[in-house]
């Protein structure tokens, strides 16, 4: 992929790695990529930091599947 922000976001991926929350706030908040009002939303910030851990604990599928639950009980 040709991404001219590729060496910048793999940079804050690395240097947060394991922690979801720390991922979350350095990516999460680049308002080059997400805009005005995604990175001032800590409701937002705080649903893709739970499913950025989960993914983290369980793997993409499982997580994925947790997700599925969650949505069908809501």
């Amino acid at each position: 992929m040709n991404d001219p922000m590729a060496g910048e976001l793999q940079a804050l991926a690395l240097a947060h790695a394991g922690d979801a929350a720390a991922t979350v706030q350095a990516l999460g908040t680049l308002r080059a990529i997400w805009g005005e009002a995604l990175p001032d939303n800590t409701h937002w910030l705080a649903r893709v930091t739970r499913q950025l851990d989960r993914i983290d604990r369980l793997g993409m599928l499982a997580a994925l599947a947790q997700l599925q639950a969650d949505l069908d009980d809501a």
